[in-house]
């Protein structure tokens, strides 16, 4: 899904993030009823080369996982009663998606919103350039932030923010919808 604007990952491949097997697994303990969230989400951020596979977590949880991180991760904020789903590649791209009814963490389905941050040096004049030369879709932010997008493709959009070595990529079910997280200034950093 993110082939025309050169980032390492696809958007297709958290489905199966979620489920792959993590050669180095990262140690996740859950201590019922301890309340150890600070402690569960360093032991989420501390080792990025590994990667995390998919867990539910919650909206503090991954305020401190993005903060211990020390880069940004992106997300649509809360959306209600949909439920964050964290997962982070082994080349520290990270998915935040919104699990609703009953899925799981890690669920194979592709009808939740996912909003997908992939490092990438000068993301911006990148993007901007590979949309020039596949006359894709450009729309400018108010917040200077550039949003492109392919017609051919209404479920997904990509957004690099200036000065910022990211780009970010908003997928959702429904054709349009994407955009319209975009345009309503939801995406944003976790913080």
């Amino acid at each position: 899904m993110n082939r025309f604007l050169g980032a390492r990952t696809t958007l297709a491949a958290v489905t199966a993030v979620g489920t792959f097997a993590v050669v180095a697994i990262v140690v996740w303990r859950v201590d019922s009823g301890s309340g150890d969230q600070h402690g569960a989400a360093l032991r989420l951020a501390s080792t990025a080369a590994d990667g995390v596979s998919a867990r539910i977590v919650s909206a503090p949880t991954l305020r401190i996982i993005a903060h211990r991180l020390g880069r940004p991760v992106y997300w649509a904020g809360e959306r209600p009663p949909a439920r964050l789903e964290y997962t982070r590649a082994s080349n520290g791209s990270t998915y935040v998606r919104y699990l609703t009814g009953s899925a799981p963490a890690g669920d194979k389905g592709s009808t939740y919103v996912v909003v997908a941050t992939y490092a990438q040096p000068d993301a911006r004049a990148r993007v901007q350039s590979t949309a020039r030369a596949k006359h894709l879709t450009v729309e400018h932010l108010l917040n200077g932030a550039v949003a492109v997008s392919d017609p051919r493709s209404p479920r997904n959009i990509h957004v690099v923010f200036d000065g910022e070595p990211y780009q970010v990529e908003v997928y959702a079910p429904r054709p349009g919808e994407a955009r319209r997280i975009v345009l309503t200034g939801a995406v944003r950093p976790v913080g």
